[in-house]
């Protein structure tokens, strides 16, 4: 007995000692609000008014993206568009083809998960475009010529609450 306490001290001395740091785990936060596709981490969030100069030169470029919805396509949800600041739209669609978003979320404050990237659409894609976002007949006859726009690919949506 007489050797247990010594052995108990120098083990408590020993313990206590050990000044190594502790490895911090700091979690990164899920975005609250209806998810469709993946959930998206709560961190390197850029405004949609900055999509333009953060893409700059690059054909492609991975980011997340907070923004309002500004159109819905009418037609089965395949894509929804975004309005950047220089008046032009970005066009977002899902790499998983099965994601559905509802119409509702026209006019709703999202943050998007995924890829902008440039891209030439032809007078026929354009057409096709207008159509399926229900624009009229004059709008539609405007359309004469390809144009460089930026999209998105999204991977996961979250419609903030």
């Amino acid at each position: 007995m007489k050797h247990i306490i010594p052995i108990f001290f120098a083990g408590a001395i020993f313990f206590s000692c050990n000044n190594t740091p502790k490895t911090k785990l700091n979690a990164t936060q899920y975005i609250k609000g209806e998810v469709y596709g993946d959930s998206i981490k709560d961190e390197n969030v850029i405004d949609l008014s900055s999509v333009s100069t953060a893409i700059g030169e690059n054909d492609a470029l991975d980011i997340k993206v907070k923004g309002k919805v500004d159109s819905v396509c009418t037609d089965k949800i395949c894509w929804l568009t975004m309005k950047l600041n220089n008046e032009e739209y970005m066009k977002v669609s899902f790499s998983d083809s099965v994601v559905v978003v509802p119409k509702e979320i026209k006019g709703k404050e999202v943050i998007i998960d995924g890829q902008a990237y440039k891209d030439t659409l032809s007078v026929e894609d354009l057409l096709t475009e207008a159509k399926e976002a229900g624009k009229s007949q004059a709008e539609i006859a405007k359309i004469k010529t390809p144009k460089v726009r930026i999209l998105y690919r999204a991977t996961g949506l979250v419609v903030l609450p």
